[in-house]
């Protein structure tokens, strides 16, 4: 997804939109591909699954427990 599909979806302003981005690829959780979209990365996915189910069951699923 580009900003302005972020921005759109989220109803938040650009700025915010860019400063989050900004933030979570510095983080690993997203990356900018060529075309200047955001991609999850798999940090970012065991993140956000980590957060719905927990760290134990994301594990024994992943192999990791």
């Amino acid at each position: 997804m580009g900003i302005r599909e972020l921005q759109e979806l989220l109803n938040i302003k650009n700025k915010t939109v860019r400063n989050n981005c900004s933030k979570l690829s510095k983080d690993g959780y997203i990356r900018r591909d060529e075309r200047g979209k955001y991609i999850i990365t798999n940090k970012g996915i065991y993140f956000l699954l980590e957060s719905l189910f927990g760290e134990e069951d994301v594990a024994e699923v992943s192999g990791g427990g």
